[in-house]
């Protein structure tokens, strides 16, 4: 079961979202403080990193769909934790996983 969170205005859009996700069995709209695992908001700006980060500061397990106004664009915010291996450690392996960048191998 998927817990859907809808912070979506204008009415309309969030009747329209809602009742989209309200056919499908493995959806749940949720309110309050129950935890989604994806939160819908919209915002004039879905590329606007500051609501969808800040979001996630506070539920980082959830997911954000940040939706523009007129719902034709979408962008998804979610925190993923990655593995990355780098082998043999050295000097240089080492300064390049602090940097964020692999080392070229000899």
């Amino acid at each position: 079961m998927i817990r859907v969170a809808l912070l979506v205005q204008p009415p309309v859009l969030h009747g329209l979202i809602h009742s989209l996700l309200a056919g499908d069995p493995e959806v749940r709209v949720v309110d309050g403080p129950e935890p989604a695992d994806v939160v819908v908001l919209s915002q004039t700006d879905p590329e606007n990193d500051a609501v969808p980060l800040s979001m996630l500061q506070r539920a980082p397990r959830s997911r954000i769909l940040a939706l523009a106004a007129d719902a034709r664009r979408a962008v998804l915010y979610e925190l993923r934790p990655h593995r990355t291996p780098l082998g043999e450690l050295s000097r240089a392996s080492l300064l390049a996983a602090l940097r964020g960048a692999p080392a070229e191998a000899p």
